[in-house]
């Protein structure tokens, strides 16, 4: 019994310890009401260790139950019933099923086609714009270079990136170490699986793989050197460089450490819009960066990109964190600041 009572206290000790953990939110002082994003950091605390017991009990991948998970929170917001605007919606092919280049040739046929058959949806041709947040805003920058290097017509009026997702080459950036130590719904953990599904169609990434790319240590030393003239710490302004942001020192590898196809989709421009050779050309911008993002210097390092190709850019950048633009957390302040500015944005298109 005694032994018993010492196997119950243990359990207790480690269930208390778990929830101190989790309850443990340091919260930027930035926010004007830290009531509001403890709830959101408890979540992405917990989330990992739910996925895990969905996965054990049946409901399939981490993954899986992610793509679950954002179906549900698109249904939140339902259709304007005072709209005579008609809404069909095609998925465009998924990742892990269908990987890269799938969802992108997929992003581009449709945008081809409405440019091409414009008058059936009563659409000026000469005012479309192609938009996306996150893996979305990745398929927009990637539309727009792919229409440009195909000198698709009429071109697109702008591009529209909400803290998008530009590159897979250094995972240790300024605001990654920054953010995903906060932990606000996008950890880079969680980011380098993505990457592996979106590239190589990886349901369930290795151990190994995810040290590889946690670690920077996922690309040979041609590959490394190559993708650092336009992915290094160096080119983001001082004031986005943390005081204590530890650098790495990795100098690459003699040959791809995960696969010479992961090596090559990595810094295809298609994929890594920020590696792209030249921008000249692509449709002005309007860019969303959120301060407590750990995809933050992507857009940040886009942004220097695209003005030095002389490209217009309407840059906002907010003390938010990634996914703020979606419906339940339409209630915050500064999701109703997000919204104005981007429809200010459409608004000159």
């Amino acid at each position: 019994m005694r032994c018993c009572g010492a196997r119950c206290l243990l359990l207790v000790a480690v269930a208390v310890a778990g929830l101190a953990y989790i309850a443990y939110v340091p919260v930027p002082d930035d926010f004007d009401n830290p009531w509001e994003i403890r709830p959101i950091i408890w979540s992405t605390k917990l989330g990992p260790y739910l996925l895990w017991l969905g996965e054990k009990l049946g409901y399939g991948t981490e993954l899986e139950q992610l793509r679950a998970l954002f179906e549900k929170v698109g249904d939140m917001v339902p259709p304007d019933p005072n709209s005579t605007v008609k809404v069909e919606e095609i998925a465009y092919r998924l990742a892990p099923e269908h990987k890269y280049p799938a969802g992108l040739e997929d992003s581009v046929a449709v945008t081809v086609y409405l440019l091409e058959n414009s008058a059936k949806y009563n659409v000026d041709p000469n005012r479309v714009a192609v938009g996306g947040d996150s893996a979305g805003g990745n398929l927009a920058a990637a539309v727009a270079l792919k229409l440009r290097d195909q000198n698709v017509t009429p071109v697109l009026k702008q591009q529209l990136l909400i803290y998008p997702a530009l590159q897979a080459i250094d995972n240790q950036l300024p605001s990654a170490q920054q953010n995903s130590k906060l932990g606000i719904i996008l950890k880079t953990d969680l980011m380098v699986k993505f990457w592996l599904s979106y590239s190589l169609g990886v349901a369930k990434a290795d151990v190994n793989q995810l040290n590889l790319l946690l670690n920077n240590q996922h690309l040979s030393e041609q590959a490394l050197r190559r993708g650092r003239e336009f992915v290094h710490p160096s080119l983001l302004e001082e004031k986005y460089i943390p005081k204590d942001y530890k650098p790495y020192k990795n100098q690459g590898l003699s040959k791809p450490p995960i696969s010479a196809e992961f090596e090559r989709v990595v810094m295809d421009p298609y994929f890594s819009p920020v590696m792209a050779e030249t921008l000249q050309g692509v449709p002005g911008a309007c860019l969303i960066t959120a301060e407590y993002d750990i995809l933050r210097d992507d857009g940040l390092l886009f942004k220097r990109r695209l003005e030095e190709a002389k490209v217009k850019v309407t840059h906002h950048h907010y003390k938010i964190f990634h996914g703020i633009f979606i419906e339940p957390h339409s209630h915050m302040k500064m999701f109703a600041q997000v919204h104005r500015d981007v429809l200010a944005c459409l608004k000159h298109v």
